[in-house]
C-alpha cells in the first residue's frame, strides 16, 4: 500500500480502520459497576493501587515483562526501513512486507486465542513465547536473506502479541473489580509510555553501533530477563 498510494494513504487506511474499533467499544455491555469509595481522595486511589502492585510479586513480575519487551523488544520496527535499504535491499515494496509479516504472525497469534478462549495453563505459553519472541528476534538481527528475515517477524509479530494480550487477561483475572482499573493503567501506561524511550535507546545505539547489533543486544536482554524471572519466579507456569 505504500507504493501504491503512498504514506499518506497509508494513514488514511489506518485511522478508517478504527472505526470498527469504536463500533466494538459501543456495543460492550457492562455487567456490574463497581464505584470507589467516595470517601478516598485520588492520590490515594492511585498509592493503594501500586501497592497492591508492589506487594504482589506475580502482578509485579508480569507489569515488567511488559516493560522490558516495551524498552528493548518492540523497537525493532522503528528500525525496519534501514533494515529493508540498507541490509536486505528490498525497498519500499519489500519493506511493506516485513512489516507485514510481523502482522501476518500478530493476527494468526490473535485468531488461535480467540479460538482457545479460557484455557489452562496460561503461563506456560506466556513463558513459550516471551523466549520465542527474545530468539526470533535475535535470529532476524543475524538474518541477510529476505524470506529468513520474513519467517523470523512472522514468530516476532505473533509471540508478542500472545505474551502481550496473556499478560493482559491474567492481570485482569488476577485482580478484583475493586482495582483492575488501576492495574491495567499501570500495565497501559508500562507498556505505551515506555515505548518511546526504548525507540530512543535503539536509535542512539544503531547510530553508534549499527542496526542489526543493536536488535540482536535487544533481543539477547529480552531473553536474559524472561529467564530470569522464570527461575526466580517458577509460578508463572502455573497460572
Amino acid at each position: 500500500m505504500v507504493a501504491g498510494i503512498g504514506m499518506a494513504g497509508c494513514f488514511y487506511v489506518n485511522g478508517i480502520s478504527f472505526l470498527a474499533v469504536l463500533a466494538a467499544l459501543f456495543l460492550i455491555r457492562p455487567n456490574q459497576i463497581v464505584r470507589a469509595d467516595k470517601g478516598s481522595s485520588k492520590l490515594e486511589d492511585l498509592k493503594d493501587g501500586l501497592r497492591l502492585i508492589k506487594n504482589n510479586r506475580l502482578i509485579l513480575s508480569l507489569i515488567a515483562m511488559v516493560g522490558i519487551s516495551s524498552l528493548f523488544g518492540i523497537s525493532y520496527a522503528i528500525l525496519m526501513p534501514i533494515f529493508a535499504n540498507d541490509i536486505l535491499h528490498v525497498g519500499v515494496k519489500g519493506l511493506g512486507l516485513l512489516m507485514s509479516s510481523a502482522g501476518a504472525g500478530a493476527l494468526i497469534a490473535a485468531l488461535i486465542l480467540a479460538r482457545l478462549g479460557d484455557f489452562r495453563h496460561k503461563g506456560r505459553l506466556l513463558v513459550s513465547s516471551t523466549i520465542i519472541f527474545s530468539l526470533s528476534l535475535v535470529l532476524f538481527a543475524l538474518s541477510k536473506i529476505y524470506l529468513l528475515s520474513l519467517m523470523s517477524l512472522v514468530l516476532v509479530g505473533g509471540s508478542s502479541v500472545l505474551a502481550m494480550a496473556l499478560v493482559n487477561t491474567l492481570l485482569q483475572t488476577m485482580v478484583t473489580d475493586e482495582y483492575r482499573g488501576r492495574v491495567m493503567s499501570a500495565f497501559m501506561f508500562t507498556f505505551a509510555g515506555i515505548m518511546p524511550f526504548g525507540n530512543l535507546i535503539a536509535g542512539a545505539l544503531s547510530q553508534s553501533i549499527g542496526v542489526s547489533l543493536t536488535v540482536m543486544i535487544s533481543g539477547i536482554i529480552c531473553a536474559v530477563f524472561f529467564i530470569v524471572i522464570n527461575i526466580m519466579l517458577p509460578d508463572i507456569k502455573k497460572l
